[in-house]
């Protein structure tokens, strides 16, 4: 079992957490610590938010819940509608409160 993994690669836990997920590569992590890159670019278009939503869903399903976040002000964009600063990122720090495989999850319906 492994107790604590910390992930910050950059915009690639995009790809490599669905992977980590689906492989099973998961479900002996007690806690998950990753910084979200949302954008390190301008605003994020529409499925890039939904592609992140639904991410964040699959992560509780298989039972993680966020006990910890923080934005990261040094990865910020400039929003289009309001000329408002954004973070970008975010520290998310989850715990697994109950022990689900995601393989044995029926949660790509939605695909």
């Amino acid at each position: 079992q492994l107790s604590i993994l910390k992930i910050d690669v950059e915009e690639w836990e995009w790809p490599s957490l669905p992977e980590a997920l689906t492989s099973g590569a998961l479900d002996d992590v007690s806690q998950l610590l990753v910084e979200f890159h949302l954008t390190i670019k301008p605003q994020p278009r529409q499925a890039r938010y939904l592609h992140s939503l639904l991410l964040l869903r699959h992560l509780y399903l298989a039972g993680f819940r966020t006990f910890y976040t923080s934005r990261n002000l040094h990865c910020a964009f400039r929003q289009i509608f309001d000329g408002a600063h954004k973070a970008g990122c975010h520290e998310v720090n989850m715990i697994r409160v109950k022990s689900v495989k995601f393989a044995d999850l029926d949660i790509f319906e939605d695909r």
